[in-house]
């Protein structure tokens, strides 16, 4: 792999989705940290994305459930 063109985007690591994981939220968020410290070990870049709504949440599906 060319790591140039590598980097690791860490998405959806939020209260609002984390908080659906119950018991197994802090193993998950130990798993993404060991992601994100090996990503900088290997000096590759580490994104971290949010996903924001206007008001009123125009961008969801009305049969969205969440």
């Amino acid at each position: 792999m060319n790591q140039d063109k590598m980097a690791l985007l860490v998405l959806d690591v939020q209260n609002g989705i984390i908080g659906n994981l119950g018991d197994k939220a802090t193993g998950y968020i130990k798993r993404v940290q060991t992601a994100v410290d090996a990503a900088h070990a290997a000096n590759l870049p580490v994104f971290f994305i949010v996903v924001r709504f206007r008001k009123g949440y125009p961008e969801v599906n009305p049969n969205n459930k969440m």
